[in-house]
């Protein structure tokens, strides 16, 4: 009897390793795919997009930079690490 008793509990140990085991399986196969992408549609949608940022990120700067380089600005903050006044 008593070692039916320590097969019994083999055999539901096993059986648990299994089960466990098939869901780690599982949830990696379904990560897997999840985090799959299809590189072709996202590299034609980054592009599309990157270039229309960098245009806009120009254009804006080009503002930006007309007033940082008026010689207002330029009296306080010359070409340099350490600025002229206070």
């Amino acid at each position: 009897m008593t070692k039916l008793k320590h097969f019994t509990k083999g055999h539901k140990g096993i059986m648990r390793m299994a089960y466990t085991m098939a869901t780690i399986l599982s949830l990696v196969t379904l990560m897997a795919f999840a985090l799959h992408d299809d590189k072709e549609n996202f590299e034609l949608a980054n592009s599309s997009v990157a270039v229309k940022d960098s245009v806009a990120s120009v254009t804006a700067f080009k503002k930006v930079y007309s007033v940082l380089m008026s010689p207002r600005c330029m009296n306080c903050h010359p070409s340099g690490d350490i600025p002229l006044q206070g």
